[in-house]
């Protein structure tokens, strides 16, 4: 194909592209070209096609030559090196020069001139890369300035943010030491959950039996709470809402963290997971109720066992919103008089008789600390318990082992028989007093108690040598 040829056909394209810019023909395979040749021609114009679209981007301020760590230099400038993809973004003058190369050996490649055309090509490509586009990112002084006074206030206000916080916090947790000194402090996060949830339910809802199972999993943490009657799981969870340091989100499948001041307080005193459920059994007192509401109203309900309307998910509804005492049995369910509309659950309530309550004998505090020291009196073993934030230094325990105390493995606690003796050194290792000034306090202990004392801790610190279980 002669030049004349090659010029006329490109001004034709150039004339139905509509516009006034060469653009470079379609490459066609011509005469003898085989796959091998086809492949290396098309590598080489790929190569080709992507230094058009480099381009250098510099940044630094305008008439001042700035660097800035990671970059390279050019004449003093920030400068690097980017490719975007995409036909709007090749260099100004690819197509020009694509052009210039098809007038001169055509846009077929044969046998005989693909070579020719690769050397061409391949010039093409190094000068692309020699002479990349130019990105000016640069600002002015003014902007410059601008951004750093930006800068330095959002730095400000995230700080004083985080200061309000950690002075937030602070007092969230000295207001939870103060009201919760008993609380656990060895241990994980959600073994401590769990361990504190159930001594903290268990003051609020005295008389019901909370089970609080702390587990890991995938390197995961869990606890589930479970108790029987008792109060509903909406009165609990506004006892456990900072449990969890988190809430799984189903809408994209993510987990969210939302902690706060009083959260991290929470975490620090308590302990948390991330992941915590709570649940009540209630599953006795709804068989009781779903036979109540059968003889009150047999048409009245679906009797599909599963259905909406369903006499066991009314029955489930009404103990859902049914707070029971300590101790209550459910009786059945009564209608409820001039309710004529609403749900099928408001229509009916539960009928309760009060019970016996069986409450697990708790520890009666004496004293506590600032510092999270508590000692308390166990009546039901007539002891008396000394409990710290976290495990003491040597010397402190030896100043509790004098004093006739021994470290019980079970109840986490150091203790003794109860006696005022024993009662005025613990409110000396504690740091504190008695709540009353004037409880008279025996000076001169009895001789054979401490002898028995000192015989009961000797036998004891053998044993705890033998079990290699000296410090918790």
């Amino acid at each position: 194909m002669s030049n004349t040829t090659i010029s006329a056909a490109i001004a034709a394209s150039n004339e139905k592209n509509g516009t006034g810019e060469a653009k470079p023909l379609k490459w066609e395979a011509g005469e003898g070209l085989g796959p091998r040749m086809a492949k290396q021609l098309n590598d080489v114009l790929s190569k080709l096609r992507w230094s058009a679209q480099g381009f250098q981007t510099l940044r630094g301020i305008i008439g001042k030559p700035e660097t800035e760590t990671g970059c390279g230099e050019m004449d003093g400038v920030c400068v690097s090196m980017s490719i975007c993809g995409g036909k709007d973004n090749y260099h100004p003058e690819f197509n020009a020069k694509l052009v210039a190369l098809q007038s001169v050996h055509g846009h077929v490649a044969t046998k005989a001139n693909y070579k020719t055309l690769i050397d061409e090509l391949m010039k093409l490509n190094a000068w692309f890369a020699a002479n990349p586009q130019i990105k000016d990112e640069r600002i002015t002084q003014e902007e410059h300035d601008k951004k750093e006074a930006d800068l330095a206030a959002a730095n400000a206000s995230y700080e004083a943010k985080r200061n309000a916080e950690k002075f937030a916090q602070g007092k969230h947790l000295a207001e939870l030491r103060a009201k919760y000194p008993w609380a656990k402090q060895d241990g994980s996060d959600h073994a401590r959950l769990a361990a504190n949830l159930k001594q903290l339910l268990g003051g609020i809802f005295p008389g019901v039996q909370f089970y609080a199972k702390s587990e890991v999993a995938s390197m995961m943490t869990a606890v589930r709470l479970s108790w029987t009657n008792g109060p509903t799981e909406k009165q609990v969870a506004e006892h456990t809402s900072d449990a969890a340091y988190g809430h799984f989100n189903g809408m994209d499948d993510s987990f969210n963290h939302a902690q706060g001041a009083y959260g991290d307080a929470w975490r620090q005193h308590f302990g948390q997971t991330k992941y915590f459920t709570a649940s009540r059994d209630t599953s006795e007192a709804r068989e009781i109720v779903k036979s109540a509401l059968l003889e009150l109203s047999p048409e009245g309900f679906d009797k599909e066992q599963y259905g909406h309307h369903s006499v066991d998910q009314v029955a489930g509804r009404m103990l859902a919103m049914t707070g029971l005492p300590a101790g209550a049995v459910v009786t059945g369910a009564e209608r409820v008089p001039d309710i004529n509309a609403g749900s099928l659950e408001e229509f009916y309530r539960v009928t309760i008789e009060a019970g016996e309550v069986h409450q697990e004998q708790t520890p009666a505090q004496l004293a506590s600390t600032a510092n999270g020291i508590v000692v308390s009196l166990n009546k039901e073993k007539g002891g008396i318990e000394i409990r710290f934030p976290a495990k003491p230094d040597d010397a402190t325990i030896s100043r509790v082992k004098s004093a006739g105390f021994r470290w019980s493995r079970f109840s986490k606690c150091w203790w003794s028989k109860d006696s005022e003796y024993k009662r005025k050194r613990a409110y000396e290792i504690a740091g504190t007093g008695p709540e009353q000034a004037n409880e008279p306090v025996n000076d001169c202990p009895d001789p054979g108690e401490l002898a028995a004392d000192r015989w009961n801790e000797t036998q004891t610190e053998d044993r705890l040598h033998e079990m290699d279980v000296y410090t918790r």
